[in-house]
């Protein structure tokens, strides 16, 4: 039968042709951990296994006449959710205003799928994947908007689900510790106009000095 991905007890089913009469076995070429098969003599068997890793499990028919034959099978255990282990930015450390497009960068700990997900960060700006498929990580554009700042730019939360090809999920996937943005880039959003005064209205007939602030 097919190679399969699986976190769950599942059902395998597969085929033998021969003009007579024959027996099956599945049986455990090699793995991390124990697999178990409901019927093991049987063409079609339930398999579940005790650890994740890969398998290679193994149909044997044999005929009336003592011939046999085999084909072997993949399978994937993965019990383990899936993670972000990490987010950085391609683009150079710097001060960015309105407009400037900022490159944000997410790394999973698997690939994984997802309908999408939104990514907020600490400027105020929002932004989302899209329809992610079976992919290891993603990357994306930020484009900063008015009176948007960030001393120090960081993704806050992200909202949505990642599901790896297991059908293992993770709703509302986190940042670890020490992984962010900011733990490996220095990128300043700064969407703020400096004020400026150029001091006050003055009637002279000779040279003055005048004073202006600015204040950012």
């Amino acid at each position: 039968g097919s190679n399969q991905t699986k976190n769950a007890q599942f059902t395998q089913t597969g085929t033998a042709i021969d003009v007579n009469a024959m027996t099956y076995q599945w049986a455990k070429q090699s793995g991390p951990g124990t697999v178990t098969f409901g019927t093991a003599t049987a063409l079609a068997t339930t398999i579940s296994a005790s650890a994740d890793g890969t398998y290679i499990i193994r149909l044997t028919a044999t005929d009336e006449a003592g011939n046999s034959a085999y084909n072997d099978m993949t399978l994937t255990w993965d019990t383990t959710s899936p993670t972000i282990t990490g987010a950085t930015s391609t683009t150079a450390d710097g001060q960015y205003k309105a407009g400037g497009a900022i490159n944000v960068t997410l790394n999973f700990s698997k690939a994984v799928a997802s309908t999408g997900l939104t990514i907020n960060l600490n400027s105020g700006a929002s932004l989302t994947t899209g329809a992610l498929s079976i992919q290891s990580g993603w990357s994306g554009t930020y484009t900063v908007g008015a009176v948007q700042t960030s001393a120090d730019l960081s993704i806050s939360t992200i909202t949505g689900t990642i599901t790896d090809a297991a059908g293992n999920s993770t709703s509302n996937p986190t940042i670890p510790a020490g992984q962010n943005i900011a733990d490996s880039k220095a990128i300043v959003v700064d969407t703020t106009a400096p004020i400026v005064s150029a001091g006050s209205n003055q009637t002279k007939n000779a040279q003055f000095t005048q004073t202006g602030t600015a204040i950012d």
